[in-house]
């Protein structure tokens, strides 16, 4: 099961890659040849940019591109500083992890006390046992309370 497709048990990807440079970065293409369909959202779960001159993997949600408003391209900046308008995909630079199975949460489960030992309390009267109406003493005659 990959984070973006639930429901599926792989994630379906689309590898592009760019040697475009256009200004500060480089524009890739994320939509198919002259002569098929537009992707969709039951088709691809990621797409996987490449930027050739800087070696670069983009791993990139397909809901960001073929969602609304739907986009056919991306500027990846890679080798400049990020924070300008231009490095809006630099969190998906080499984003790996965003492919791999969510990891299923552990919930913790309550510790309980070995059978035959009696838990004594930690408030209250001190010392004293609390659980249970009948308690054996250590020199094995019962008490009940």
């Amino acid at each position: 099961m990959c984070r973006a497709c639930p429901e599926r048990a792989t994630a379906t990807e689309r590898v592009k890659s760019t040697s475009n440079r256009t200004g500060t970065g480089y524009y890739c293409q994320f939509k198919p040849n002259f002569f098929t369909q537009d992707y969709t959202l039951d088709q691809v779960d990621f797409f996987a940019g490449y930027v050739i001159p800087q070696d670069v993997w983009y791993i990139i949600p397909a809901r960001l591109l073929l969602g609304v408003p739907r986009k056919t391209g991306l500027m990846l900046c890679p080798m400049g500083p990020p924070g300008k308008a231009c490095y809006n995909h630099e969190r998906y630079r080499e984003a790996w992890p965003l492919m791999q199975p969510r990891q299923k949460k552990v919930t913790p489960t309550k510790a309980t006390a070995p059978k035959g030992r009696h838990v004594k309390a930690r408030h209250g009267s001190a010392g004293k046992e609390q659980d249970g109406e009948n308690k054996s003493r250590r020199d094995g005659t019962d008490t009940e309370r």
